[in-house]
């Protein structure tokens, strides 16, 4: 199994891309694939500290139960929702990102420490062995080509088995990655991590039983079960198709006053989110009589439903349309006509490479031949997407 822990970065460090390299040589399955964008971990951290002070600002705030809610919108606004915002925006933003870094990815234009200091040690002087040589040495026995047909410059076949290497990232592992991760892809399993808190309250109700009325006592710990398992991750999805939309129009400003404007305005929004998703469950599980209680629970299991139908389905499912299985795309070894080609089994030791010069891959490199063109665009569509397709569905 192969996890990788992405981000922005991933595509463009040459061992990273080396790391695939060797899972698509060994011709692993995509589904053994688990892509892990590292700032879901802040994701769940931001979701478990609005749990935990969502509960503070709830606990400190009962003798003021007149101006309750509005007291607490405005603790909201001021204490968490900045702080929301800000992770959740962040993390749209980079995984738009991504349709563009797989498209766009080539080996050549990545880079790697011993040739951003000119292979000399800093300080020293010490000459250092070029990791890019190294790696297309083991790249070139890994995807090495046969072109008898086409006619080449030496340089220009030297490195034509960058090119497949590309293709066959381009053609396999855009599909799956592009099908399993986007910004509204969040895994309900993932939030579930941060809601945690949200349970812990649950326990103390249900501490509870005997010493008060049972009837309140059970809707009460439905309220705060409910709260976990589906107003945070409701919200939590909800506030990421908002800040989607905020993405495509606006961006990423450059200008720090302009940044901090738009978190202040989206805060605001996501007050307002969070209330409208909250307020009904408090004042349903306040009214302590079943047939007000049950209705305003069921129908919030049904929107957390309808926002994460992938993990309701147990499949991957987008918007409803249900994707073919990942376990039937083609793995390398199966897939190795990709491009016409076959791979050469005499793959060179990785001991045994010594030089320091730094091979110029893209200055070197031709355009494939029309009939080469036309073999990679049937292996990109051979799983049913295109490129375009892909990018479309990405959201």
């Amino acid at each position: 199994r192969l996890i990788i822990c992405w981000t922005p970065r991933y595509f463009t460090r040459l061992w990273c891309t080396y790391e695939i390299a060797s899972w698509l040589f060994l011709g692993k399955q995509m589904d053994s694939i688990l892509f892990m964008p590292l700032a879901v971990g802040w994701l769940c951290f931001a979701i478990a500290s609005f749990a935990v002070v969502s509960g503070l600002v709830y606990h400190f705030l009962l003798p003021f139960a007149a101006s309750y809610y509005i007291v607490y919108g405005v603790a909201q606004l001021a204490v968490m929702s900045p702080f929301m915002t800000y992770i959740v925006r962040h993390l749209v933003h980079d995984l738009r990102e991504l349709p563009a870094q797989v498209e766009a990815f080539s080996i050549a234009d990545t880079s790697c420490y011993c040739c951003s200091v000119g292979h000399v040690t800093p300080g020293s002087g010490d000459r250092i062995p070029c990791d890019r040589k190294l790696v297309y040495r083991t790249l070139q026995g890994w995807f090495a080509v046969e072109e008898p047909s086409v006619t080449r410059s030496t340089d220009s076949s030297s490195f034509w088995h960058l090119q497949d290497f590309d293709e066959r990232v381009r053609a396999l592992f855009r599909a799956f990655v592009l099908h399993s991760v986007g910004p509204t892809r969040i895994k309900y399993r993932y939030i579930m991590i941060g809601v945690q808190p949200c349970f812990w309250r649950a326990i103390d109700v249900a501490v509870a039983f005997g010493e008060v009325e049972t009837k309140q006592c059970i809707i009460t710990l439905c309220e705060y079960l409910l709260y976990g398992l589906t107003v945070l991750p409701s919200f939590t999805k909800l506030l990421i198709r908002m800040l989607i939309v905020v993405d495509k129009v606006i961006g990423r400003p450059e200008r720090l006053c302009f940044e901090v404007l738009t978190i202040a305005a989206c805060s605001v929004a996501t007050t307002l989110i969070f209330l409208i998703l909250w307020v009904p469950l408090t004042l349903a599980g306040q009214t302590g009589n079943w047939l007000v209680a049950i209705p305003v629970f069921c129908a919030y299991v049904v929107l957390t439903a309808a926002l994460y139908p992938e993990s309701l389905a147990c499949a991957r499912t987008i918007t409803g349309k249900k994707l073919e299985d990942v376990s039937k795309w083609p793995s390398v070894v199966q897939g190795n006509s990709i491009s016409g080609r076959t791979t050469n089994e005499d793959t060179p030791s990785l001991s045994e490479h010594t030089g320091s010069n730094c091979p110029q891959g893209p200055a070197v490199l031709q355009e494939p031949s029309t009939s080469e063109q036309m073999a990679v665009e049937d292996s990109a569509s051979s799983s049913g997407h295109t490129g375009s397709s892909i990018a479309h569905e990405y959201i």
